[in-house]
C-alpha cells in the first residue's frame, strides 16, 4: 500500500547555491492532487525573528529531456 502524498510537501536544504538570490531550501508540495514546486528563503524580520519566506509555483514536467506544460497529457 503506497503512502498518500496528497496535501503534503517537503523542503530540502539547497547545498549548491550559485548566488544569494537562490532559495535556501527547495522541494515540492501536493495540493488537492496537483504537484507544485516549493522554494524557501531563510530571513530575519526587523525585530530579529527568524522565519521562512515561501514561494509556490507550477511543477516543471520534463519528458525526454524537454520541459513541457504541466497541463499537457502525454
Amino acid at each position: 500500500m503506497a503512502f498518500d502524498q496528497t496535501n503534503r510537501g517537503v523542503l530540502f536544504v539547497k547545498k549548491n547555491k550559485k548566488n544569494e538570490k537562490q532559495p535556501d531550501y527547495d522541494g515540492n508540495i501536493n495540493v488537492d492532487g496537483k504537484d507544485y514546486a516549493l522554494a524557501g528563503w531563510k530571513k530575519t524580520s526587523q525585530k530579529g525573528a527568524t522565519f521562512l519566506s515561501l514561494k509556490i509555483s507550477e511543477a516543471k514536467v520534463v519528458v525526454n529531456g524537454q520541459q513541457v506544460d504541466s497541463d499537457n497529457d502525454f
